[in-house]
C-alpha cells in the first residue's frame, strides 16, 4: 500500500507492527528509522491543520526522545490527512512493564532500583523539555511512555498533546482517569485547556510508579464505608501515603515502601504533588524540580550488604526491600537478585574462618589486674601543732591511771588496795579519755582515719566495678561466639537443606509449571469487563499483576473490586488453569529453580559474612572493654595510691607511744 506525504512523495508501506485504538502501525519500506501510522478514520479539518502545524513548527528540543510527526500522508496529494511518518521506537517496552514487578523480571530482569531512578530522572528531564517549548502532554499515561534497556525514556501518541502555533491553541482531548488530578476529574477534557500544573500532577504519579513499584498513589486501604475508587480518592485528594492519609482514612497497602524511606525532599515533592492546594497554579513541583531531587537520590544510594540487587536510598540504616521480604512479602527485585548471586563462587574457607574466631581470647583472660608501683615516695603529712589547754591534765591522768593499773594486781595480797586501786584507774581513766576525745590530736586522727577508710571503700568500689565489668563482656562474649556457632551448624547444613528443597520441587513439577504459566497471565494483557485502568492500578498497588496473584482473600482487600468483578477475576484465572498444558520433559521451571538457588545463595552468603565478620565482633567487644578497664585501672592506681598516702598519714598522727609499740613489734 502507498501513500504520499505531504511534500508528494510516495510513502510505501511495509509489514503492520500494531494496531490501536487509533490506527495502525506499519513499517516503511527503505525508511527503517520511520514507521506509518494510518488512522482507521481520516482525521478531522481541526485534527488536520494540529498535525500540519506539528510537522511544520517541530520543537527541535524534543527530537531525541519524543516521537514527533515528521510529515503527514494522503491517499493522493492534496487529499485527507488519513496518517503520519513518526520515528520509530525499536528494543523499548511501555514504562508499566518496567516499574510493574511482574513484568519487569522478564522484560527488564536486570534493572534496580537505581535504574529505576534514572527513568524517573529522563522522565522528569523530558516533561522539562516539553514545558519549556509550551507543550502540555495532556493525556500523561503509561502508555505513551516507553523505556529503552539504557534507561532512556520515549514519548509516543505526540499528536494528541496540546500544542500553539500561529496564534491557534489545539487542546487534549483525553485523559486516563488515574493519572487525572484531582480538580479535572469531573471535567469534559476537549474542552479543558491543560496546564503544566496539570501535566505536573500526571509526571508526579508516574515517578511515583517508578519509585513504589507500581502503587498508585492514591489506592490504598480504605477504613471508610463502601469502595474508594481510585479516581474518586484523588478528587478528594486521599493521597495513601501522605502525613495526612490517617485524616481521610486512608493507609498505604502491604508490602511496599513509605515516603519515609525516600529521601525527605523527594518526599515532600509527592506532598505538594498530591494534596489539597496543590490545584492552584503552579502548585505542584515542576519537573524540573524532580530532575533536581532525583539527581540527589540517584548521588546519594546505598547498596544492601545481603542481596546484591537491593539498592535504597542512603539516609536508610537497614534495607527495606530486605524489610519487605523479612515480613512475608516478595523480593521485589529478584531477577537483579538471582543474576547477581547464582553462580557466584565465594571462595570462603569455613575452616580457617572459624580456628580465626576461636583464636579470639575471652575477656577475663585477657584483662590481668596490674596496679603500678608508685612513682613517688609516700611522705606522710605532718601534723599540725595546735595548743591544746588540758594537755597537762590528760597527761597527768594518764599516768595516774597507769599507776593505778600497774599497783592493782597487788589487790590479790592486799584487797584494800585493789578496793582503791581499780576504781581510782576507772575514774581517772575514763576522765583521761574524754580530754583525750576533745584534745586536736584526736580529732585529726579521727579525721585522717575517715578519710583512710573512705579511700579503702573507693579502692575496693573500683576494684568490684572492674571485676563487673569484665564479667559482663566475658558473658556477651560467650553469647556471640555461641551464636557464631549456630551460624556454623547452619551453614553445615545448607546444602542438604538445598538438596531437600530441589528434590521435594521436582515431586511438584506440574503444580510449579502451573504457577509459572499463571505468574505469565498478565492482567495487563487481559480484557475483563469492568476490568479498567483505574481497577487494574489498584490491583496493580496491591500486588495482582497475573492470574497467580488472583486469590479471593486478596481481592477482598483491594477497593473497589466487589464481589462481581471478584468473580470475574476468579472466572478468568480457572480459564487460564483450563488453558494450562503440562510439560513433563520440562520439569520444573527455570524461574522457580532459580527462586530455590537465590534463596540458598542469599543464607549462604549471609552466613558467610556472619562468620567472617565473627572475630572483628568478638574483638570489638574485646576493645570496648578493654578501654572501660583501662580508665578503670588508671582510677585503681590512684586510689591504691591514695589509700598509702591516707595509711601514712593515720599513722603519722599516733600517739608517740602506738608509734613506739608499732617500730618495736615489726
Amino acid at each position: 500500500m502507498t501513500y504520499v506525504d505531504v511534500y508528494g512523495k510516495p510513502v510505501r508501506l511495509g509489514r503492520k507492527l500494531g494496531t490501536g485504538g487509533e490506527g495502525s502501525v506499519f513499517e516503511i519500506e527503505g525508511q527503517h528509522a520511520y514507521v506509518a501510522k494510518i488512522y482507521h478514520q481520516p482525521a478531522a479539518a481541526d485534527k488536520a491543520v494540529k498535525l500540519d502545524l506539528m510537522v511544520k513548527h517541530a520543537p527541535a528540543q524534543v527530537a531525541s526522545f519524543a516521537a514527533w510527526p515528521q510529515t503527514t500522508l494522503h491517499r493522493q496529494p492534496g487529499g485527507p490527512t488519513v496518517g503520519l511518518v513518526l520515528p520509530r521506537i525499536d528494543n523499548a517496552y511501555e514504562i508499566h512493564e518496567l516499574y510493574s514487578p511482574a513484568h519487569r523480571k522478564s522484560k527488564f530482569p536486570n534493572a534496580d532500583w537505581r535504574f529505576l531512578i534514572r527513568v524517573a530522572l529522563n522522565c522528569s528531564v523530558a516533561f522539562e523539555a516539553l514545558h519549556e517549548a509550551g507543550i502540555v502532554v495532556g493525556d500523561v499515561n503509561q502508555g505513551n511512555l516507553f523505556v529503552t534497556s539504557n534507561a532512556l525514556v520515549r514519548l509516543i501518541d505526540c499528536d494528541s498533546f496540546q500544542f500553539s502555533a500561529q496564534d491557534q491553541l489545539f487542546l487534549c482531548p483525553v485523559g486516563v482517569g488515574h493519572f487525572v488530578p484531582p480538580e479535572l476529574q469531573s471535567l469534559n477534557l476537549s474542552s479543558v485547556t491543560r496546564t503544566t500544573n496539570h501535566d505536573n500532577f500526571g509526571l508526579a504519579v508516574m515517578l511515583f510508579h517508578l519509585l513504589f513499584m507500581g502503587r498508585h498513589p492514591f489506592s490504598g486501604r480504605y477504613s471508610g464505608q463502601g469502595d474508594m475508587p481510585i479516581e474518586q480518592a484523588i478528587s478528594e485528594f486521599r493521597f495513601a501515603y501522605g502525613t495526612n492519609a490517617a485524616r481521610f482514612q486512608m493507609a498505604p497497602p502491604p508490602n511496599t515502601i513509605t515516603l519515609a524511606q525516600v529521601p525527605r525532599q523527594i518526599a515532600l515533592l509527592f506532598e505538594r504533588a498530591f494534596v489539597n492546594g496543590s490545584e492552584n497554579p503552579q502548585a505542584r513541583p515542576t519537573a524540573a524540580e524532580w530532575s533536581q531531587g532525583l539527581k540527589r537520590l540517584e548521588d546519594n544510594i546505598a547498596a544492601c550488604p545481603t542481596d546484591p540487587g537491593h539498592y535504597y536510598s542512603n539516609h536508610l540504616t537497614l534495607c527495606p526491600w530486605c524489610k519487605i521480604v523479612d515480613n512475608g512479602g516478595p523480593n521485589l527485585f529478584i531477577s537483579v537478585s538471582i543474576g547477581s548471586i547464582i553462580g557466584r563462587s565465594s571462595h570462603f574457607d569455613m575452616d580457617r574462618s572459624w580456628e580465626r574466631i576461636t583464636e579470639v581470647a575471652r575477656p577475663e583472660q585477657y584483662f590481668p589486674l596490674r596496679i603500678p608501683p608508685p612513682t613517688q615516695k609516700i611522705v606522710p603529712r605532718k601534723v599540725e601543732q595546735e595548743k591544746d589547754p588540758n594537755r597537762l591534765i590528760r597527761s597527768g591522768l594518764g599516768w595516774l591511771a597507769l599507776i593505778c593499773l600497774v599497783i592493782s594486781p597487788a589487790g590479790l595480797f592486799n584487797y584494800l588496795i585493789a578496793i582503791f586501786t581499780l576504781p581510782l584507774f576507772a575514774i581517772y581513766g575514763a576522765w583521761w579519755g574524754y580530754l583525750t576525745a576533745k584534745s586536736p590530736r584526736f580529732k585529726i586522727r579521727k579525721a585522717r582515719y575517715q578519710a583512710l577508710e573512705h579511700a579503702r571503700h573507693e579502692r575496693d568500689r573500683l576494684l568490684l566495678d572492674r571485676q563487673d565489668q569484665i564479667d559482663q563482656a566475658t558473658e556477651a562474649f560467650d553469647d556471640a561466639f555461641d551464636v557464631l556457632r549456630q551460624v556454623k551448624a547452619r551453614y553445615a547444613n545448607l546444602e542438604a537443606q538445598r538438596i531437600q528443597e530441589l528434590n521435594q520441587l521436582q515431586q511438584e513439577a506440574k503444580q510449579r509449571q502451573l504457577d509459572d504459566y499463571l505468574q505469565n497471565c498478565f492482567l495487563s494483557a487481559a480484557r475483563i469487563p469492568g476490568i479498567g485502568p483505574g481497577r487494574l492500578a489498584a490491583l496493580e498497588s496491591y500486588g495482582v499483576d497475573s492470574a497467580f496473584e488472583i486469590q479471593k482473600d486478596l481481592l477482598q482487600l483491594v477497593p473497589g473490586i466487589g464481589p462481581d468483578l471478584t468473580n470475574r477475576l476468579l472466572a478468568w484465572r480457572s480459564q487460564k488453569i483450563r488453558e494450562f498444558r503440562y510439560s513433563a520433559a520440562r520439569g520444573v521451571p527455570r524461574a522457580i529453580l532459580d527462586h530455590v538457588e537465590l534463596k540458598h545463595a542469599q543464607a549462604r552468603l549471609q552466613l558467610e559474612q556472619q562468620i567472617k565478620h565473627g572475630p572483628a565482633k568478638l574483638n570489638k567487644i574485646r576493645q570496648e572493654t578493654s578501654a572501660v578497664i583501662t580508665r578503670i585501672d588508671a582510677a585503681i592506681a590512684r586510689a591504691t595510691l591514695e589509700v598509702k598516702q591516707r595509711e601514712a598519714d593515720w599513722k603519722e598522727c599516733q600517739l608517740p607511744y602506738a608509734k613506739w609499740m608499732r617500730s618495736h613489734t615489726k
